[in-house]
């Protein structure tokens, strides 16, 4: 078996298609050699989610690892309760996500026309991917965890849509390693700037706006980005 040479860790897609191939082409992903972990969010916002969700499915076949976001779990719950949940979806960019699945603009709203275009593989898929991955010397989620809880009682909630708590909050363990957060949001942050604090490394630099997509390399501790 080939040791693992590097760990490759990929920021929030949302849609953006192009920019994730070009961005594992430029770090030179080589499945077997290198580690590939995604921090969830691959739909929604951009408007090529249908092809993001299938490419990072086959790379998880050759055995890159996809932790879920919250992005997929509001398409979840917005199909399993569409009249009660689909317009908090759509309010985060829901409809993009189904015009990359081939519905009609005019069907977007109809539960009937989104549960016939979404494959049945692709739920499966969201509904099968863990909510973080440790190994020895971090932790990879999407959100990031509740101070003072330990990592096996985190709530599914927390680990996919905390923010303030967790960034305001000085925190002793193993390095987080997030998304969820666009960094230029965090306080003295540019534009598509990873966020590096004690123990926290946060990689969502808003690939669907800025155009720069994170792929964090852990061997060097550098990043490389991709623009569209």
């Amino acid at each position: 078996m080939n040791k693992l040479s590097r760990t490759l860790v990929v920021g929030d897609i949302h849609g953006c298609y192009t920019l994730l191939v070009k961005a594992l082409k430029q770090a030179n992903y080589q499945p077997g050699l290198d580690r590939l972990i995604f921090l969830g969010d691959y739909i929604d916002r951009g408007y090529e989610s249908a092809k993001v969700v299938k490419l990072v499915k086959e790379l998880v076949t050759e055995g890159a690892i996809a932790l879920m976001g919250n992005h997929e779990q509001m398409l979840l719950d917005a199909i399993g309760n569409w009249e009660e949940k689909s317009d908090y979806w759509f309010l985060n960019g829901g409809k993009q996500t189904l015009l990359s699945y081939g519905v009609e603009l005019s069907n977007v709203r109809k539960e009937e026309a989104v549960k016939q275009a979404v494959p049945r593989e692709h739920l499966d898929f969201f509904q099968s991917l863990p909510l973080y991955l440790e190994d020895d010397e971090y932790i990879y989620c999407h959100a990031g965890i509740r101070p003072g809880v330990p990592l096996e009682k985190q709530t599914r909630d927390d680990l996919l849509w905390i923010r303030e708590s967790f960034l305001t909050t000085p925190y002793q363990g193993k390095t987080i390693i997030f998304g969820h957060t666009p960094t230029m949001l965090i306080e003295g942050h540019g534009i598509a700037e990873v966020y590096r604090r004690e123990n926290k490394i946060g990689i969502d630099t808003g690939a669907y706006f800025s155009g720069m997509l994170t792929v964090l390399q852990l061997s060097s501790n550098t990043y490389q980005r991709k623009s569209a």
